[in-house]
């Protein structure tokens, strides 16, 4: 028996659109197909400060730029 038998968590959830290996992060451009806060953060998945954080509204919209072409939008809620 594996260690992660029986967890329901598979490489194939890791590699859907807008969800990365470092955790819940999105690039911009991706709809995270719900409303909610999400905070800018580097590659590592380390935040932003606070003046870096976003509200969405509709499960629709797209996230914005990033202020650093090589950050992500990290799901906070």
């Amino acid at each position: 028996m594996t260690g992660d038998k029986g967890r329901g968590f598979t490489q194939g959830n890791m590699n859907r659109e807008g969800f990365h290996k470092e955790g819940r992060m999105f690039s911009p451009g991706d709809r995270p197909g719900h409303a909610g806060e999400f905070q800018e953060c580097d590659a590592q998945g380390n935040l932003l400060d606070q003046e870096h954080r976003i509200q969405l509204d509709s499960d629709d919209e797209p996230l914005p730029s990033t202020w650093n072409k090589d950050n992500f939008w990290k799901m906070m809620n």
